[in-house]
């Protein structure tokens, strides 16, 4: 009687449940501050384990708010008994008031059902394209034998000139069976055969078999219908058997969903060929998307330096990444929408744009489709010299591009990632120093799957759930407003995408091959939120619907004074043309280490480059950005530490001042302003709300925060 009551009840309460995880009023903080809700908690992420009553009192007694499960992985998604468990832990959750998530796969990555998505659907399974090739030289025959295991779609001969082949001279050249017989050019000439490969070894995906027993087989996430049969596979399963699905669960959350695009192996070996993702759908889409015919120019996705290479791969990472946003990331939130949950994203590797390249083609597009955003956190270890603890502005950036500011934004506590498996629970100080700095940077939701409770190395849980209490106050706070970041900074995946060829590396190889491009994005973010200022990434579209208005960029909701231009060597000629409207305007506009060289189209490339010759390119646009903190902030702040970091947001007719101590010791803090007298301070260490009178000094102990509010008119 009490399941069926809880139901019922829970039918009628769904839609107001999910409007409360996303953001609470003043008047709501005010009332819960010292106590957040479990919408603002820690979700522990279970790893497919049992969930009872004492499970769940044991979680409740650390102050964790949510689980996040799956049905178990034995007979996955087909075993009626596994079913009936789950719904039975999910509504003791709920009875506990939990946040429930559905981790909507066997482990990860998300995609393939364990499997299932491709069995009996080899048309599904992931591919890349591969090429081989041979030089050479005058009128000469040549028999090239090929490999059985790729299904060859075409072969080009071209001439060559330095070493490259001169796309445009591009011969289609007939073959069947398993040879090919061609006769030369004269002079130097090149030979590409190019064929589809079935990615069924050494990728991400095989390299989760073991600890998940799926089967290691994935589906191509640029096929529409594959995406579709995973959807069905789980989602609609779920909503099968849990009725009515938005009763039960808050959240489904996909991780890690990619295109299997880099080799998975670090034992110094190397994948057979080079290879792209590929996808026969892609040939239609680029053709939609750009006019023209990519078959001529395949080539260029595995060399070439020329500006017809770069465009070329330009052109195809941007139909790459409109392909997996709409069909996988699409698909499920409008299933999610459709059905009163939502959806959250979580992509791999997201510290590098180049990763955000040949994972998703573009990864903020890719996030841009999901209600909820996320990524993994490193954690801020002590001796971690390159913590890269500015990373969640992607996922933070993404939400505010559709100013979808109500929104949660999700960062997983992940100790493994830099670290291995030698401390899965890192002290609470620098699990609140990791929160901290990327509730700076915009989430305001975590997850863990920290074993918190482990009796060698867990937590106490006075101490565990302190923690709890600590992020949940933030980010009751926080959910719901949106940054008044001062400057914006442009994210140049476009430079990126140009320059990314086919590889048969692992992903850490290539990463240190582009490092220096990502070095230029990387020392600019952390140069401007550790001198007490604070960004946001920008895209090609809001930049084209912005205006400027009394001295400010107004990209949406955001006001922005100031536009910077990492290492921007490829700009579409509209959007380069809009920002120097901007400029026009008044917006001051820094150019960070390069200049544009190329256009959005082989057309656009001459008057790019003549805008260029105009413009002047700067190593470190810091001191220009330092004088925004110096006169435009109504409140000014001091301190005896060098690592305080602060980032302002709106929320109703208030503004929060959220101010980081990024030290290990304690550091006084001075605060001062002109106009503003009074002040709210909220303390989210002790809980406590107090009325202040400026100036103010007041203690931080180390890796601790405080939020002041102002009343804005």
């Amino acid at each position: 009687m009490n399941f069926k009551i809880l139901v019922v009840m829970m039918c009628s309460l769904g839609h107001l449940v999910l409007s409360k995880a996303q953001s609470f009023t003043f008047e709501q903080i005010d009332a819960q501050f010292s106590n957040p809700p479990n919408a603002f908690r820690i979700v522990h992420y279970s790893m497919n384990g049992p969930m009872n009553d004492t499970v769940l009192d044991e979680m409740a007694r650390y102050g964790i708010g949510g689980i996040q499960t799956s049905v178990p992985y034995n007979n996955y998604l087909i075993d009626e008994t596994g079913w009936d468990l789950t719904a039975s832990f999910i509504n003791q959750a709920k009875e506990r008031d939990f946040q429930v998530w559905i981790h909507d796969e066997r482990g990860y990555p998300s995609g393939a059902a364990g499997g299932l998505v491709v069995e009996g659907h080899p048309e599904y399974e992931v591919r890349g394209l591969v090429r081989i090739s041979r030089m050479g030289k005058g009128k000469g025959k040549m028999v090239l034998d090929l490999p059985p295991d790729i299904k060859f779609i075409q072969a080009r001969l071209y001439q060559t000139y330095n070493g490259e082949p001169d796309l445009s001279s591009a011969k289609e050249v007939k073959f069947s069976g398993e040879k090919l017989k061609v006769r030369g050019l004269k002079g130097e000439w090149q030979l590409s055969v190019f064929g589809e490969k079935i990615l069924d070894k050494n990728t991400q995906a095989q390299s989760t078999v073991e600890q998940f027993g799926q089967t290691g087989h994935y589906p191509s996430l640029l096929n529409k219908a594959a995406c579709r049969r995973f959807i069905e596979m789980t989602h609609e399963n779920y909503a099968g058997h849990l009725k009515p699905i938005e009763a039960y669960v808050d959240v489904f959350y996909t991780g890690e969903p990619n295109l299997m695009a880099t080799y998975w192996q670090y034992d110094g070996s190397k994948a057979e060929y080079p290879y792209v993702p590929w996808e026969k759908s892609m040939i239609d889409a680029f053709r939609t998307m750009h006019g023209y015919d990519l078959m001529p120019f395949l080539d260029a996705l595995f060399t070439g330096n020329s500006e017809q290479a770069q465009t070329v791969r330009l052109h195809y990472y941007q139909t790459i990444a409109e392909l997996v946003a709409e069909n996988y990331g699409g698909q499920v939130t409008d299933w999610c929408e459709k059905n009163g949950v939502r959806s959250m994203g979580h992509p791999l590797l997201e510290e590098d744009i180049i990763c955000h390249v040949f994972n998703y083609g573009d990864m903020i597009r890719f996030l841009r489709e999901f209600h909820i955003k996320g990524c993994d956190l490193h954690i801020g270890r002590e001796n971690k010299q390159h913590w890269i603890f500015w990373m969640g502005k992607y996922v933070g950036s993404a939400a505010y591009l559709d100013n979808k500011d109500t929104t949660t934004i999700m960062g997983l506590l992940d100790p493994i990632i830099g670290h291995g498996m030698s401390d899965l629970t890192p002290e609470i100080p620098i699990l609140r120093r990791t929160a901290n700095m990327n509730l700076l940077c915009g989430l305001n939701q975590f997850t863990s799957y920290m074993p918190f409770n482990n009796p060698d190395d867990g937590y106490e849980a006075g101490e565990y759930k302190k923690f709890n209490e600590y992020v949940g106050r933030i980010a009751m706070m926080l959910r719901g407003s949106w940054s008044e970041a001062p400057i914006a900074m442009y994210y140049p995946v476009k430079t990126f995408q140009s320059k990314y060829l086919a590889t048969d590396k692992t992903w850490k190889i290539v990463i240190e091959e582009y490092r220096g491009l990502q070095n230029v994005v990387d020392d600019l973010a952390r140069e401007i939120l550790e001198n007490g200022l604070d960004f946001n990434f920008v895209s090609d579209d809001v930049l084209l619907n912005s205006t400027v208005e009394n001295g400010k960029l107004i990209v949406g909701n955001h006001r922005y004074l100031q536009l910077v231009m990492p290492i921007t060597e490829v700009i579409a000629l509209n959007v380069l043309n809009k920002i120097q409207e901007i400029k026009a305007a008044g917006i001051p506009v820094h150019w960070v280490k390069a200049l544009p060289q190329l256009g959005g189209a082989m057309q656009e490339h001459v008057e790019v480059q003549k805008i260029a010759k105009t413009l002047i390119a700067n190593n470190s646009p810091i001191s220009d950005l330092q004088r925004i903190r110096n006169s435009e902030f109504s409140v000014a702040f001091e301190t005896s530490g060098q690592n305080l970091s602060i980032a302002r947001f709106r929320k109703e007719n208030k503004r929060i001042y959220f101010i980081v101590n990024d030290l290990k010791e304690e550091i006084n803090l001075r605060v001062t302003s002109q106009n503003v007298k009074s002040l709210r301070l909220y303390n989210p260490v002790d809980g406590s709300i107090k009325e202040i009178n400026l100036p103010l000094s007041e203690k931080m102990d180390g890796y601790t925060s405080l939020m002041l509010v102002e009343e804005v008119k």
